[in-house]
């Protein structure tokens, strides 16, 4: 089997306390332990997968936008 991507630091707090949750038994989403953040939550892409999400979750955990440090109000 493939091994699965490292997930990136939270987009959310910058921290590295993530991990993949399984959503029900066909999908999975990221969750960050250090501020509560959560990624889209994804379904399996293959009847074949071991963990149905999973890499789903992780990509679409990776690709997104650190959110901005600059916090004046707009």
């Amino acid at each position: 089997m493939a091994r699965l991507p490292k997930l990136k630091p939270c987009p959310f707090c910058g921290e590295r306390d993530a991990f993949v949750e399984r959503a029900d038994f066909s999908s999975a989403y990221v969750f960050c332990n250090s501020c509560s953040g959560k990624g889209p939550t994804e379904c399996q892409e293959s009847d074949y997968e071991e963990t149905p999400g999973e890499r789903a979750a992780i990509h679409a955990w990776n690709k997104r936008k650190r959110a901005s440090k600059n916090k004046e109000a707009v």
